[in-house]
């Protein structure tokens, strides 16, 4: 027999690493069936793709594709309890950073006659639940597996360098720091702590950095630090790509602008809308929906960002060099500092750390009328429309946030009908609304999303990091300090003026603290002032060892000499998922 092979990338690889630019990209339906019928006319009998697209994408190729007999990989990290069949192509996904080894055996005909996945775990790790369902599914424990000694020894010359420069602790973390694959879908306080670093590196060249970014594809390891010690080298598994920090002059018009492209959407990002970078010294909302892929009150510092003003914008030098916006923007500092050994060097210098969330990145789903506010004794009661997507308000989710990203969680809220009322203590919301002049306050809440008022053929939110939508009020600042007592209210627009249910509120895992300076992003760059700025550079590109994580923090990772990668989730119902990627 002769077995016809042929790959698959992603048509944006020229966005992914440095391929050469005049290589051309082909549309992948096309491509296949070129590659098809070139093997199929050399005499293969059978015609394998060894795949690194989307796993969605598959679906199409064997639909559309004929005399493919099988599909094997993804750009996915999708595991599949058992191999798929789809119009006469087998499928067989079974994860990625070798988690799994799969095999499947075909005959003269391409038909699947045999298949096997095997798991590998570490010795504290428990199998998957597919293990006892299926016969054909195995595990092995990576201490149970002997070593390739030629590996073995190269491996042990590498890391011995390494751990004898980066394995002693580095700093202490009070809290846990989250560098998870969240850093696509939410704020986190890793993101903040890092970009605090980055934002430092103007003291190079005497230049003021107002905002910094970092693409969450740049935040590798998919794991979680602390609390308790940190190495460097567990800040270079998080950032291990020689990526130089740059600084770049923009107008506010252009960070508005790049903040808008650094968005995934629904419903073209099939892992659900995210904003996709973490920021410091800027916050803003940010929707993700179509038609309505947007930002909203953007804050640089604490103050409206203004569009003919011009901002200093720290960032890694590859997603500068890919941003149709940012490649544009005038260069005022090359730092010649690697984003993993700088980002060390200030944390070492700083000792001890604990970053907070600081609503830095706030996602609107969607958003109501001011909000109608009322007194009642030691009360202010903000009632709101229930949006018209929402099916479900979750009555403990209710905050007001302003523009310095400092917040107040509502004391409780109720639904009647077709208005939500939440009920704040008193004292504490106007001693909120007169922190700052022109608080810009907004009441944020979520709810459990009605399927039939989206318009998506896939059952919403299925965003990662998130489980319900978010919607967002305005307040008026003089209509809480001026409030009429409840009864005006009730009888002026409806109202009854009863009670709360009493739920109590949560703040939804942002600050929970305050900001000493008022300003987003300011209270942990702080604490990293007076170090010095980074002097070596390390290029270590080991991706860390792979970690299970739970599907907020699913995502995918590039290849290990690559600077980023694309991850995607089926465009239809699948087997079981494990970690999947993403740029």
């Amino acid at each position: 027999m002769t077995v016809g092979l042929f790959g698959l990338v992603s048509t944006n690889f020229h966005s992914l690493t440095d391929y050469p630019a005049d290589w051309q990209v082909l549309e992948y339906v096309e491509a296949s069936r070129e590659a098809v019928d070139a093997l199929r006319e050399d005499g293969a009998d059978v015609v394998v793709l060894a795949s690194h697209v989307s796993s969605g994408i598959h679906y199409t190729l064997a639909e559309s594709v004929e005399g493919l007999d099988a599909i094997v990989g993804s750009h996915s990290g999708i595991v599949f309890d058992e191999p798929d069949h789809v119009d006469g192509t087998i499928i067989s996904e079974f994860g990625d950073e070798f988690d799994h080894v799969g095999a499947i055996t075909l005959d003269a005909a391409g038909e699947l006659v045999d298949w096997q996945r095997t798991d590998l775990l570490t010795p504290d790790s428990d199998p998957a639940p597919a293990v006892a369902e299926y016969d054909r599914i195995s595990v092995r424990y990576t201490d149970d597996i002997a070593a390739d000694d030629t590996l073995a020894a190269i491996t042990d010359e590498w890391t011995a360098e390494l751990e004898a420069e980066l394995g002693r602790p580095a700093f202490e973390s009070e809290v846990e720091l989250n560098a998870t694959y969240d850093s696509y879908a939410i704020e986190t306080n890793w993101g903040n702590l890092m970009t605090d670093a980055m934002r430092t590196v103007g003291e190079i060249g005497d230049v003021e950095v107002d905002i910094a970014a970092q693409n969450g594809g740049g935040i590798r390891s998919d794991s979680t630090y602390g609390p308790g010690e940190i190495t460097g080298a567990d800040v270079m598994n998080i950032l291990p790509f020689p990526n130089e920090i740059v600084v770049v002059e923009a107008t506010g018009a252009q960070v508005r602008e790049y903040l808008e492209s650094a968005i995934r959407p629904h419903p073209d990002a099939e892992f659900g809308a995210q904003p996709a970078i973490q920021v410091s010294g800027i916050s803003y909302e940010w929707s993700g929906h179509p038609d309505a892929v947007r930002v909203d009150n953007v804050f640089v510092g604490d103050e409206p960002i203004d569009d003919e003003e011009t901002y200093r914008l720290a960032h890694n030098d590859y997603s500068i060099e890919n941003s149709a916006v940012l490649s544009e923007a005038d260069v005022v500092l090359e730092s010649g500092q690697f984003q993993g050994p700088y980002v060390l060097d200030r944390l070492e210098a700083t000792e001890t750390v604990a970053p907070e969330r600081e609503n830095r990145l706030l996602r609107v789903d969607e958003a109501v009328d001011d909000a109608a506010v009322a007194r009642d004794a030691g009360e202010l009661r903000l009632t709101i429309e229930v949006p018209d997507g929402a099916a479900e308000l979750a009555t403990d989710s209710f905050r007001v946030v302003i523009r310095t990203g400092d917040e107040l969680a509502a004391a409780s809220a109720a639904v009647d009908g077709d208005t939500a009322t939440v009920a704040f203590d008193a004292n504490a919301l106007t001693e909120l609304l007169e922190r700052v002049d022109d608080p810009v306050p907004r009441l944020f809440g979520a709810y459990e999303p009605d399927q039939d008022a989206w318009e998506y053929e896939f059952a919403v939110p299925t965003s990662d990091g998130y489980d319900r939508f978010r919607l967002k009020a305005p307040v008026n600042v003089s209509d809480v300090l001026d409030a009429p007592p409840a009864d005006a209210v009730a009888d002026s627009d409806g109202g009854d003026g009863t009670d709360p249910d009493g739920a109590t509120a949560e703040s939804d895992g942002t600050n929970d603290g305050e900001d000493a300076d008022g300003v987003p992003g300011f209270g942990p760059l702080a604490a990293l002032a007076g170090g010095s700025a980074g002097t070596y550079l390390y290029a270590h590109r080991r991706e860390a060892d792979a970690t299970e994580t739970d599907a907020a923090a699913a995502a995918d990772r590039n290849e290990p000499t690559t600077n980023e990668s694309e991850r995607r989730t089926p465009t239809r119902p699948q087997p079981s998922r494990s970690r999947q990627r993403q740029e």
